[in-house]
């Protein structure tokens, strides 16, 4: 059988104000989720920790180019889709996801060497599990999106992101240092991807077939030539801005609200006494100029 129309039969028909509404909802809640999560980590971990976990999202982001086929959105635009096709496009995102994590994987075994450091290896051996998990729920999300569900896809994403904050201070209180962020990195990816699939149980598939690899891979391969070369300059311009703002926000955190018993809160209490000093000093001499006068 053939999928002939753009919108399920039984789904509702939101209208692009509404579902533009709700994904503009999204970034913003993605956003301020995303920046009290940096103001956790800053206060909760050291500059060491978060920066480990900064290396080996950077190898992630790198070797995630060979991802960039576009293929959930060539669902969303594909007129007509059978079982074939949609099995073929399942078929080669599960290829590259797989061969993603392998990379990650083989990155983190070199890479404690290469940096000088086991966390970035323990990191990315955590990570590696995220492309595979995004696999789970690959359809029900492109297919969600082809109905215009975005009220869904948010809720549940900004539930996730949510969850995952919490998860991250949880993880961070307890004595998990940097591998807290890719616990909670992971716990997320599964949270997403299983309620997904929970929600859009009807777009479920696992179905394996290489029938229209050739129209899959001529689409991935163009997607790829448009956007998968330009991917790392831009994403190194992301990084450049995200560290920056990133070092001032830390930087404010520790300066003004550092944690007890770090030499930052030290420093802190010895600039506060120096001012108190300073203040009482002042008001002593304005005490003895006064009484000079008088």
């Amino acid at each position: 059988s053939t999928i002939r129309t753009l919108v399920s039969p039984n789904a509702p028909s939101p209208t692009i104000r509404r579902s533009l509404a709700w994904v503009g909802f999204g970034q913003v809640s993605y956003f301020a989720l995303t920046f009290l999560g940096s103001v956790a980590v800053a206060r909760l971990l050291s500059p060491h920790d978060t920066g480990i976990f900064a290396i080996a999202s950077a190898v992630v982001g790198l070797l995630a180019i060979i991802q960039a086929m576009g293929l959930g959105n060539f669902l969303i635009r594909e007129p007509e889709l059978s079982p074939g096709l949609i099995g073929t496009v399942f078929t080669v995102n599960a290829l590259a996801s797989l061969m993603l994590s392998i990379l990650v994987a083989l990155v983190g075994l070199l890479g404690g060497a290469f940096f000088g450091d086991a966390g970035v290896r323990d990191v990315l051996l955590v990570l590696a599990s995220v492309p595979l998990i995004g696999q789970l729920a690959f359809l029900p999300n492109a297919l969600l999106e082809r109905e215009g569900q975005f009220r869904t896809l948010t809720l549940i994403r900004t539930l996730s992101t949510a969850t995952g904050l919490v998860l991250t201070v949880g993880l961070a209180l307890s004595g998990f240092r940097y591998m807290s962020l890719a616990y909670s990195q992971v716990a997320t990816a599964l949270l997403t991807n299983l309620t997904v699939m929970v929600v859009a149980r009807r777009h479920v598939s696992f179905r394996l077939s290489l029938e229209h690899w050739a129209d899959v891979s001529r689409f991935g391969a163009q997607i790829f030539a448009v956007s998968g070369i330009n991917f790392p300059i831009g994403v190194l311009i992301y990084w450049f801005t995200t560290n920056l703002w990133s070092m001032g926000q830390q930087f404010w955190v520790i300066h003004n609200n550092p944690q007890p018993g770090t030499p930052a809160h030290a420093a802190r209490e010895a600039r506060i006494a120096a001012k108190k000093a300073a203040k009482a000093a002042a008001q002593a001499g304005t005490v003895v100029a006064t009484t000079d006068g008088v």
